[in-house]
């Protein structure tokens, strides 16, 4: 549940700027070789490759039922060994080629170990170090400078600090324009994750709640905020999306009488709530709340022309393709 949030925080992010009239390139790296995931494998008695493998695939499906788009590219850190060697390897002004000066420096190429994948290099066979691979995936698909680059506060440091280090240090430029990071979902006041045993799995929340209710649920919180999971968020929400989808199948029905005068002056008052809200740093909390509004409005409108009814229903699927809601 804590990684969903950040992925419909993220989801929510580029079908706004889509909704705006961006042309979005999005780029999702699969890190599917790591200690931790080499140590799981060995306690599943599995080969650390094929086991990261059916994690993503259970991964995608997940993030498919909630609705979650997909990428345009997803690059995985053993399809791209050439490239991080080459990032490894590259003259830079700040740091030597694979160099450790000092113990508390991150590593850029780890030496083998018995029973993990490993690689030739000009430092000898082993594997990325894990900051050095985020850089040299995205960098390949997007160039040397992203607009946007996000994640888990948790990311922050080590690992985007560090990312960022490596990016500056060979292209001289500044890694990503904007990051943004959203809070934890917490349980208990803590952060949900599976190293403190305290990690919620998503399925089961997808298949009692169903992925409207649980998309709603985790924006209507400033996506910057860590929030406390709260059972009670699923039966509001419910509620709420039971609302959004007795108006929007009250608008696709609407549009066999006479003007009604009044679809004008709510669309803008709604569009303009709703893109100040978003372009507020994301601020799903308004935007939610405007979206309902405009919703227990439309289901106040006794009838509407035709011309009135397709303007209502475009409105209408902008706002619910940007949450994401009703498969839009």
């Amino acid at each position: 549940m804590g990684h969903a949030r950040s992925y419909v925080v993220f989801d929510v992010l580029r079908r706004y700027l889509e909704y705006r009239g961006w042309r979005v390139r999005h780029v999702q790296n699969y890190t599917d070789l790591e200690d931790s995931i080499s140590r799981r494998a060995r306690d599943a008695g599995e080969e650390p490759l094929a086991y990261a493998g059916k994690r993503l695939e259970a991964f995608r499906r997940d993030m498919d039922h909630l609705g979650i788009r997909p990428a345009h590219a997803y690059p995985r850190v053993t399809e791209h060994i050439p490239e991080i060697v080459a990032v490894v390897g590259a003259p830079v002004p700040l740091v030597g080629p694979a160099l450790r000066d000092d113990a508390l420096d991150f590593a850029l190429w780890k030496p083998a170990k018995p029973g993990e994948p490993s690689w030739d290099s000009p430092w000898g066979r082993g594997r990325p170090g894990w900051h050095v691979e985020c850089f040299a995936m995205g960098s390949k698909h997007l160039g040397d400078q992203v607009d946007l680059h996000g994640g888990g506060t948790d990311l922050i440091y080590p690992h985007h600090e560090s990312e960022e280090m490596i990016a500056e240090a060979i292209t001289g430029k500044v890694w990503s324009r904007f990051w943004l990071h959203n809070g934890f979902l917490l349980l208990e006041n803590a952060k949900m994750s599976k190293s403190l045993g305290n990690a919620a799995p998503l399925a089961p929340y997808l298949e009692e709640q169903g992925p409207d209710v649980l998309r709603l649920c985790l924006i209507k919180e400033y996506y910057r905020d860590s929030v406390e999971h709260d059972p009670v968020c699923f039966r509001i929400s419910a509620e709420q999306v039971a609302g959004l989808r007795k108006a929007w199948e009250k608008v696709q029905r609407m549009g066999n009488g006479p003007a009604s005068g009044k679809v004008e002056a709510l669309v803008k008052h709604s569009q303009g709530r709703f893109v100040a809200a978003m372009d507020d740093d994301l601020n799903t909390t308004d935007a939610v709340v405007a979206v309902i509004e405009f919703a227990e409005a439309v289901k106040e409108l006794p009838v509407t022309s035709a011309e009135e009814a397709r303007t209502l229903a475009d409105t209408f699927r902008g706002f619910l393709g940007v949450l994401g809601l009703f498969g839009l």
